[in-house]
């Protein structure tokens, strides 16, 4: 799983979507090879994630979203575009791609 993917499976479960073949509430959810898969990810990417924040920033780091932009950015994610490369297209970091995808209310707030 790469981050984008292990990012919105987690972004399901927190919204209490489970797998297909569990019902809502089950008590065997944290064996489902499913959501094991996706914790193993996130565990590696949150740990490994550190190490590279400490690089420089993106030469947008801080700018303001033009019009122009949002609209590439929507393009992108309707087009399946991966998070990665609409950061590095947009000379920004993947959280700020998802902050304003949140804005845009293309993806739902991780924090809600």
């Amino acid at each position: 799983m790469n981050r984008e993917e292990t990012f919105q499976a987690i972004q399901a479960l927190a919204q209490g979507h489970l797998p297909m073949g569990l019902p809502p509430g089950s008590e065997r959810a944290f064996e489902h090879p499913d959501i094991i898969r996706t914790l193993y990810a996130a565990a590696l990417h949150l740990n490994t994630g550190k190490a590279r924040s400490a690089g420089p920033k993106p030469e947008n780091t801080g700018q303001r979203w033009t019009a122009d932009e949002e609209e590439e950015l929507k393009q992108a994610f309707h087009n399946g575009v991966d998070f990665r490369d609409m950061a590095l297209a947009h000379k920004r970091t993947r959280k700020a791609v998802t902050r304003r995808l949140e804005f845009l209310g293309l993806l739902e707030p991780l924090d809600t």
